[in-house]
């Protein structure tokens, strides 16, 4: 040690940490379910919004059912998306809403949700959460 105060301050490497604030950024790679591909198939897109066919909702990989994905606040930065889902063992449908980009789509949305494995993977591209 010396007598020199501003000598004795440790420094450490100062690395850039990176925001993952985008959708792609958190898709992870799983094998796409067969029920999707056809709920895909028979979805209707409504002025921005994704509703799913009765009796093929979108399916994520704990099995639970998403059956609308729609927008309801838009700005010229943020919009909120809701996504209405059940999970497997119940019927009760719930909502969930997370603040999006707004140059984000209900496509990419939907890409995600569908290589989620559950629905509590939302909190990671949730802008509120950061």
């Amino acid at each position: 040690m010396c007598n020199n105060v501003a000598a004795n301050i440790l420094k450490g490497d100062e690395r850039e940490s990176r925001v993952k604030d985008q959708i792609d950024d958190w898709i992870e790679n799983r094998p796409t379910l067969k029920k999707n591909v056809y709920a895909k198939e028979l979805r209707k897109i409504e002025n921005g919004d994704i509703i799913y066919s009765k009796g093929h909702p979108l399916k994520l990989h704990d099995k639970t059912r998403v059956y609308e994905i729609h927008i309801e606040n838009r700005d010229r930065i943020f919009e909120t998306v809701c996504i209405v889902y059940a999970f497997s063992d119940g019927s009760k449908k719930e909502v969930r809403r997370i603040k999006r980009y707004a140059k984000d789509t209900v496509e990419d949305i939907e890409r995600f949700l569908e290589n989620s494995f559950s629905i509590y993977q939302l909190y990671n591209i949730d802008l509120n959460r950061l």
